[in-house]
């Protein structure tokens, strides 16, 4: 049941967020929907984000990269910028991501936060289950 409750308001952000980029004409938003913990206690399993299109960012920034060689998108934080690559890290690792991104593998950075996966787990919490 949490899970069915979960996805339908996971769904419904971004419906909504969707509509907000269509009628704002940006192209340059991207949706992201948290999936782990690497980024906690900032952003939450569930939580969505979203991305606006850009290579340039600074230290504390939260990102959105491709790195080579990865079959999956990492949102983590910018920890380190040293000349054409980004060193990035999850607020809850202990220590940076082992392997340097090129600057160019930066999708964008995190402009707005919408925190779903908070509340659902709020309301898992009250609900006992």
């Amino acid at each position: 049941m949490a899970a069915a409750i979960g996805r339908a308001a996971s769904a419904a952000c971004l419906v909504v967020l969707s509509f907000a980029a269509y009628a704002l004409g940006s192209h340059q938003l991207t949706l992201v929907r948290v999936a782990g913990g690497s980024m906690s206690p900032t952003l939450t399993h569930g939580d969505v984000c979203v991305v606006r299109a850009s290579q340039r960012v600074a230290p504390r920034d939260i990102v959105l990269v491709e790195p080579p060689g990865h079959a999956s998108r990492v949102l983590h934080r910018v920890f380190w910028v040293r000349g054409d690559s980004i060193f990035t890290k999850g607020d809850a690792n202990p220590v940076a991501d082992f392997e340097p991104v090129p600057c160019r593998a930066v999708v964008g950075r995190v402009a707005l936060t919408v925190p779903v996966g908070r509340f659902l787990q709020s309301l898992a919490t009250r609900m006992g289950w």
